[in-house]
């Protein structure tokens, strides 16, 4: 009797990044994929929220019980993006909070909307161009702050975002 091997190529992956709970792995099929696998077990929370609302998270392509597989998102554009409203911001020192993600998470935990309309009236008096981009990231955090619990302090800061292939800002964890 004759024994059949088949041998298996593996090809190390180095890690695109990180959090407390996962690492993001690029696919080496398919490069429109990234993986991401739990550093233990994983937290169905995420990925139904996930599932349920593709239009503010990645999209997820494949669940395993010890991997997910998402859409892969542009984040260097997004920190560059992010960068510029942070900077925009921070001119503005009565409605800067120190970071324009957390700026955002304070106006939501506390419900302070007059705030947030000054902030619209200052990225309003500023150019054209800013106000759009300003437009396109306050909309998506409103969207993430419609279905993440006020009193959650979510995990949002400047590696935390990312443009899909639509140029659709989308964030990348809760």
């Amino acid at each position: 009797m004759k024994k059949i091997v088949k041998e298996i190529r593996i090809k190390p992956k180095e890690k695109l990044g990180s959090g407390t709970e996962h690492n993001v792995y690029p696919s080496l099929s398919n490069p429109n994929v990234v993986i991401k696998m739990p550093k233990g077990k994983i937290r169905m929370s995420w990925v139904n929220l996930f599932k349920e609302h593709p239009e503010i998270f990645p999209k997820i392509t494949k669940q395993t019980d010890k991997y997910i597989v998402l859409e892969k998102l542009d984040t260097k554009k997004a920190e560059s993006d992010y960068l510029t409203l942070d900077g925009l911001l921070i001119e503005d020192r009565e409605l800067y909070d120190g970071d324009f993600a957390y700026t955002f998470y304070l106006i939501f935990k506390y419900r302070n909307f007059d705030k947030l309309e000054k902030i619209d009236e200052y990225f309003e008096s500023l150019s054209p161009a800013a106000f759009q981009l300003y437009s396109k990231w306050r909309n998506q955090l409103i969207k993430f702050f419609d279905v993440v619990p006020y009193d959650y302090f979510p995990d949002l800061h400047i590696g935390q975002f990312g443009y899909s292939n639509d140029g659709t800002l989308k964030i990348l964890d809760i």
